[in-house]
């Protein structure tokens, strides 16, 4: 007998499972490491088999250790029998087999006992292997003795194969099967088993169709949006045309938070990975039905501020003792009112005068600043646009000059103006270049006055009166100008021009005249000219594509980055129109655009017929969209939440100031929000941006716009109520 001692098992064994070790097909040596039946208990090992030595044979890496026992003979006959299953009810996996399939030898494995003639069912569609091919055993039923104290796999757990044509893999002992349908043997024991279908984690069915989410949201949510209050509600999509009613929380077109329902703590952020930021577009184009923000004058008291974090009176003040304090909700200060602002509250516990006060009740307003918003205790002036054309060969030969002479004088009747004003105030002025610079003065009524500079390498503006004027005053001699400029510039040779110098002129007109303003330059090649901001070509296609690419890429120089510095601390924007035939190093220009807020346009082989619509089409766009100039920019937020990340095109000094020298209203900053601490779910989260700016008319002043939204704990509302 193989097993010994069978009378001491206990009559009641619970059965086993039909696939207690379930098998890839097809079926290999056992894994070397034990893995132990769920289903089974855990039963003494029994003691090897009688007459043998272990130390003939080595245990093979893919023999079974020896997790279960004996158990009584009636419940293993039953677990053994065969029966009939479908491949579904093994999750997906071949049975094996019990049969010897073509192509195996007929010799006994060694060290293992033989197997009784007719004790497992052949598999369908295979000859049974003859009788005498295997030692003759026990015809008990009982399955073969273990090798070394450790028990094969029970190999009649398994129902028999079904017809799929294929054979049984070999078992250890055997070589490696022929070719002819049989896979090879594998070292690790089992080999990849048939591919099956891995579960899919995202129907791409269930995902919602953008192009349906943009229409629906127009259907549905176009038209009137109210704000909401003290929350904020959650606003109609970017591509959505709606009107926006203030009721105390900002138009989204001026502030959009990516989630409408902040986050409790950092813990959710991480979870969610759903991101917190604010979108500013301080002075976004409204609809045609909508107010911009009204203008309060508070006299010589100026803005009404929190005494610790500095925030701006709003709606989510609170005011308490009477009238005579309010409480900031930023960092839950407690502020005294002046007596110049002070009104008494109703039995609601608001001011009387709400009504007359739009900082109590609007989302957004602009404040007048006093004296200490401005530079140095002095009111700014009205602010500048200077056209600075370049004249050289390539710009004349494209027909920008001439395009750009005829065309200028109607653009300019689009100048920018105030909500309250129907006539602009802004100044302009105008030069041209090209290995020197050109200054015309304007302020002759009839006809200009041309002022050359030959020294570019230490440029500097010959005048500064006459050279800034009103458009209106001066139509008839910058249309004389404009006529001279075509006239004694058509028949130029000059192909080599310089960019550093001009805006160098541009920024020493506005610092002398002590005004703010915005250069619109137009260039047509590569600065290569002697002269500060020279480049060199360096044009190198076959970079392009390898791990030095970014060589490329990146500025060749730092001039123009530390010039836009320059411009960001006067007030000076910097706009660029390129019209390139070859190379221009647009990496190496770019910085003193995007230091001091301005935009670059570039015309490819630009012609005038062909581009010339286009090109008008965007300098009108440039010249009359509102504008801000000299610009500082700060968000405040509730206490356990502070603006960390800042995205866009400024410069910034300090951790929490963003300065532009120009803001328009195609211009955004992206601002993201990190955590301290964890918020109060109680209380909202508030959020308030300050812009302080020059209007186009000269004034200094305050915008700001508010923000407030739940908080919540709730993972599902974080995602209803995300616009990213």
């Amino acid at each position: 007998m193989y097993y010994q001692h069978q009378q001491q098992i206990p009559q009641q064994q619970p059965s086993l499972a039909t696939n207690a070790y379930p098998m890839q097909y097809p079926p290999q040596q056992p894994p070397s490491h034990p893995q132990p039946f769920p289903s089974v208990p855990q039963v003494p090992p029994q003691p090897p088999r009688q007459n043998f030595d272990p130390n003939t044979v080595q245990q093979q890496p893919g023999v079974m250790p020896n997790h279960i026992g004996n158990y009584q003979q009636q419940m293993l006959q039953q677990q053994y029998a065969p029966q009939q299953m479908t491949p579904s009810s093994i999750a997906g996996f071949v049975p094996p087999t019990a049969t010897t399939g073509a192509g195996f030898p007929s010799a006994p494995l060694t060290g293992f006992p033989p197997a009784p003639p007719g004790a497992f069912p052949p598999a369908a569609g295979f000859p049974s292997a003859p009788a005498a091919s295997f030692p003759p055993a026990p015809a008990s039923g009982f399955p073969p003795a273990p090798v070394g104290g450790f028990p094969p796999a029970p190999a009649a757990s398994f129902p028999p194969a079904p017809a799929s044509g294929f054979p049984p893999a070999p078992v250890g002992g055997f070589p490696p099967a022929p070719a002819g349908g049989f896979p090879p043997s594998h070292a690790s024991g089992f080999p990849p088993g048939p591919p099956q279908p891995q579960k899919q984690r995202l129907d791409p069915e269930m995902v919602p169709s953008i192009i349906q989410v943009i229409e629906d949201d127009r259907s549905s949510r176009s038209g009137l949006f109210p704000t909401g209050f003290p929350q904020a509600e959650l606003p109609p999509l970017t591509t959505t045309e709606f009107v926006a009613q203030d009721q105390g929380n900002s138009n989204p077109k001026f502030i959009r938070s990516t989630i409408y329902s902040v986050p409790l703590s950092n813990d959710i952020t991480k979870a969610t990975h759903l991101p917190l930021s604010l979108a500013l577009t301080p002075f976004a184009k409204l609809h045609q039905s909508e107010y911009p923000p009204p203008l309060i004058n508070l006299g010589d008291i100026g803005p009404v501020r929190c005494q610790r974090c500095k925030a701006y009176m709003c709606p989510f003040m609170e005011f308490i003792d009477g009238g005579r304090k309010f409480r900031c909700p930023f960092c839950k200060a407690n502020s005294a009112v002046q007596d110049a602002y002070f009104a008494h509250l109703d039995h609601s516990g608001r001011r009387t005068d709400i009504q007359h006060r739009p900082e109590l009740f609007l989302g957004s307003y602009e404040f007048m600043a006093t004296k200490q918003y401005c530079k140095n205790g002095i009111p700014p002036k009205q602010p500048a646009f200077i056209f600075m054309l370049d004249v050289s060969y390539n710009s004349v030969r494209s027909g920008l000059v001439e395009l750009f002479c005829k065309n200028i004088v109607e653009i300019l009747r689009d100048l920018p103006k105030d909500n309250l004003s129907n006539k602009s105030t802004m100044l302009i002025g105008l030069a041209t270049y090209d290995q020197s610079v050109h200054f015309y003065n304007l302020n002759h009524p009839e006809h200009a006055e041309m002022l050359v500079v030959n020294d570019v390498s230490d440029i500097f503006v010959p005048f500064v009166k006459g050279f800034f004027v009103e458009p209106q005053a001066a139509e008839k001699a910058l249309t004389s100008c404009l006529r001279e400029i075509i006239n004694n510039f058509y028949n130029t040779r000059i192909t080599e021009v310089g960019l550093g110098p001009v805006i160098q002129a541009g920024l020493d007109a506005l610092k002398n005249s002590e005004r703010s303003g915005k250069l619109f330059i137009f260039h047509s090649s590569l600065p290569t000219l002697a002269a500060p901001g020279q480049l060199k070509n360096r044009e190198e296609r076959k970079l392009l594509g390898t791990d030095k690419e970014k060589t490329v890429l990146t500025p060749a120089v730092d001039f123009y980055g530390k010039l836009g510095e320059d411009c960001v601390k006067y007030g000076c924007a910097v706009d660029v129109y390129l019209f390139p035939n070859a190379f221009i190093d647009v990496a190496s220009i770019s910085p003193v655009v995007a230091t001091t807020g301005g935009s670059i346009y570039k015309y490819q082989y630009f012609d005038a017929d062909q581009d010339g619509v286009r090109f008008l089409s965007d300098l009108r766009h440039g010249i009359s969209r509102e504008i801000a100039f000299d610009v500082m920019l700060r968000l405040r937020t509730s206490t356990g939440i502070r603006p960390t990340g800042f995205f866009g095109n400024f410069y910034m000094q300090n951790t929490t100031d963003v300065e532009l020298s120009a803001i328009d209203s195609d211009k955004s900053v992206q601002i993201e929000i990190k955590y301290d601490d964890k918020l109060d779910e109680r209380e909202p989260a508030y959020f308030q941006l300050a812009v302080l700016f020059t209007s186009c008319s000269g004034q200094r002043r305050l915008r700001i716009h508010n923000l407030s939204l739940p908080v919540t704990a709730d993972y599902q509302k974080a995602f209803d109520f995300i616009q990213v």
